[in-house]
């Protein structure tokens, strides 16, 4: 594998990758049908930013201290706009380009820099309070319709299988009466 990647041009391989990426983002904004409370819908401001988040995975070699910090700023606005999809593989697969393609001080800046962005990204995440119901049809947690109360029994259900199997982890449950071979073991 190693003969075949050394014989594709670099730019082919880093847009694989970047279109890689993209491609998984953009399936998030596009089957993401429910928003948790505080998360935004997809806009084109959305489109673009995950581009610029995308793109400098295709000009690290070239220029990796500018693509570092497009992907950061983007990842940083991204973020603060409360989107569906994380950016994290993004940052994470441009970090570890930048490791292997550039120099060791730009390599160990980039990590801390990620680090610190991907930190923010998270913290920004929407939290999921597990005591409010939220409606599968809007992602409100006060939306009333007609799917509600079959979506609260289902989580129930769920709930309860959960907590049976959690009661039985630590029982031994009778199986069929063991059978003897004729060695009588």
């Amino acid at each position: 594998m190693r003969r075949a990647l050394g014989q594709m041009d670099p730019l082919l391989i880093d847009g694989i990758a970047a279109f890689a990426v993209f491609a998984l983002m953009a399936g998030q904004f596009m089957w993401t049908r429910h928003l948790l409370p505080g998360q935004h819908p997809t806009t084109v401001l959305t489109w673009l930013l995950a581009v610029l988040i995308c793109a400098p995975i295709l000009t690290h070699r070239r220029f990796p201290v500018a693509s570092v910090a497009v992907c950061l700023t983007a990842a940083v606005v991204y973020a603060a706009g409360d989107y569906v999809a994380y950016p994290g593989l993004a940052i994470f697969v441009l970090t570890f380009d930048i490791a292997l393609h550039s120099r060791e001080r730009v390599a160990v800046a980039t990590l801390f820099a990620s680090a610190v962005v991907i930190g923010v990204a998270v913290d920004r995440q929407p939290e999921v309070d597990p005591d409010v119901p939220v409606s599968f049809t809007s992602g409100s947690p006060d939306a009333r319709d007609d799917s509600r109360p079959a979506a609260e029994d289902g989580a129930r259900v769920g709930l309860r299988a959960a907590d049976m199997h959690r009661d039985l982890q630590g029982r031994e449950v009778p199986g069929p009466p063991r059978r003897c071979d004729r060695a009588g073991l």
